[in-house]
Parts: C-alpha cells; structure tokens; sequence
C-alpha cells in the first residue's frame, strides 16, 4: 500500500482497494488498477518500464505474501509459547488453563498434559482458589470458575466476603453470602465438586443437609434480606463416605453425554474394583439423580468424601 501511494499516487483509500484486487487476484480488476498505477507513475515523472516491473512483482508477492506472512507470526507464537512452557511451565499450564475453563473437554485434556509434566493440580477450596486457575508452591489450584453451575456473579460475590475473612464451616459460609447471588444450586454445585472438604467435613455430610432461606429474629425484608440456613444435623460417625460412583459423578467437570470415564484421564485413587459392591447412595442424594448425573472424567487423590 505504501508503494502505491508514493510511485502511483495512490490515497489511502486507493491503495486498500489494490490490496483488495491483488488478494481477490481478479484478471479484470488488475488490469484496471494496472493502469491507474501507470498513470500515477507518469505523473511523478518515473520511468514506466521500471513502474510496471514493480507492480508486476507487487502483483507477483500478493499469489504468496498472505501464507508468508502468517506463516511467520504464527512461527512467532509458536516460539514465544514454547519457551514460556519450558521455562515457566506452572504457570503456563496454569494460564491454559484458565483460558479453556469454559470447555470442559479442553480443561481435561490440559489436566491430562498437566499430570504428564509432573505438576499436581490441588481440588477446588472455597477459601484457597479463585475464579481462574493459579499457582501455588509449583501447584496448580483448580479454579472455581470451571466449576459446572457456578456462575461469575456468584464468584465475584464470594471471593469478595472471603477477603475479609475466611469461611469457618458450611454455616458460616450460607449467612454471610448475598442470596441475589449465590443460589441453592450454586451452593449445591460447590458442595458436590468438594470446595468444602477443607471445612471439617465430607461431602455426603453436605450433600444431605438442607438449605433454607429465612431471617434472623427482629429483621424485616426492608432492614436485611434472607439468609440461608442449614437444617439437618451433620453426625461425623454415622454419615457413610461416597464411594466412587457419587464422587466421579459430582466432581467439577462433568461429561454430558458420556457414561464412561477414559482410563487415560483418570485421577489416582478414583477406580473402583469389580469386586467391590456398588455404592452406597448418601443422605439426601436419590440414586435417580445419580443416573441422570454424568460422570466426570477428573476428580482429586485425597479428597474427602
């Protein structure tokens, strides 16, 4: 474009429309800008054998100048990224990561090339991961943003009361929270994908309380909103431990339209032998929702459950 406003005379205008004609490559098109080249090249007095040798060569670049040049910034890419994944693979991961948390199939197989590189990825905590996914002492923590059901209002909302201090149980977490944000079924969501295993408990415990929304006594609608309740109390003893079979399917990523786990993607300690009798369904959870749950294909090596 340049060469065409400074031997032709072309304006700017002008020369993006040579640009468009020599990537269009129409015979018809080339010929009529040709001749308006030549006659601007007249005009600055230049010599026409010479001018039309350049554009010849100009129209010559325009068959393969389109490949070269991505061809080269691609090559850059490449470069740049091979060399942040060599030197900085943690953080590489960690920021792939976060840029495919909303495609679940992507996520697992980046955790997969995680597992292969020797880094663990810790499991979801309501009080230690943010919405992305970051590196903590050459680890990466799972991010609750590609948690299933979580949505970015509700993180944005819990991080914010988290900075202030952090959740001391389940409890704890359901009073302080903003209801506009953070729904049963994000709290259902967090509980299933074990954000809460850090806070002294397993997940069928969770899993079999109840939620409820009512307010404190001597509060009306106008001075404070409804906050939301347990019910139900959490027996340590008795409460069985999920098995395979609830865990995969209630871990953070979740298959859709996939009944089976791929060996491949697999995280330690999740199998469960042949031999072993099927699961015992927890408190609260109907094995019909266990049938229309799909299973997922990344859960954690020592989570509670």
């Amino acid at each position: 474009m340049l060469i065409a406003q400074v031997l032709g005379n072309y304006s700017l205008g002008g020369a993006d429309l040579l640009r468009r004609a020599m990537g269009k490559k129409k015979a018809e098109e080339m010929a009529k800008q040709k001749e308006i080249f030549l006659k601007g090249a007249k005009e600055n007095k230049l010599d026409l054998k010479k001018a039309e040798g350049v554009f010849d060569l100009m129209e010559m670049f325009a068959a393969y100048g389109f490949n070269k040049s991505h061809s080269a910034a691609y090559a850059l890419v490449a470069y740049h990224t091979a060399y942040l994944k060599a030197h900085f693979p943690v953080e590489f991961m960690a920021a792939l990561l976060t840029e495919d948390m909303e495609n679940t199939d992507k996520v697992i197989k980046n955790i997969s090339e995680v597992r292969s590189m020797g880094i663990e990825v810790l499991p979801p905590d309501i009080n230690a991961s943010d919405r992305s996914f970051t590196v903590h002492d050459k680890q990466i923590r799972f991010g609750l943003g590609a948690v299933k059901g979580v949505g970015a209002a509700a993180l944005e909302s819990i991080i914010e009361i988290r900075q202030e201090e952090p959740y001391e149980s389940l409890q704890d977490f359901c009073e302080r929270v903003d209801l506009r944000k953070v729904n049963k079924k994000v709290l259902e969501a967090l509980v299933k994908c074990g954000a809460y295993d850090s806070l002294n408990g397993k997940r069928a415990q969770f899993s079999g309380r109840r939620f409820r929304r009512k307010r404190l006594p001597g509060r009306n609608r106008f001075s404070e909103p409804r906050r939301l309740f347990l019910t139900g109390a959490m027996d340590t003893a008795s409460c069985p431990r999920w098995t395979s079979g609830p865990r995969t399917c209630c871990s953070p990523l979740r298959r859709r339209r996939s009944d089976s786990i791929s060996p491949a993607i697999r995280w330690p300690g999740t199998a469960r032998p042949s031999s072993v009798s099927p699961p015992v369904t927890p408190p609260g959870f109907q094995s019909a929702q266990i049938k229309k749950m799909s299973r997922s294909a990344v859960s954690f090596p020592g989570s509670r459950s």
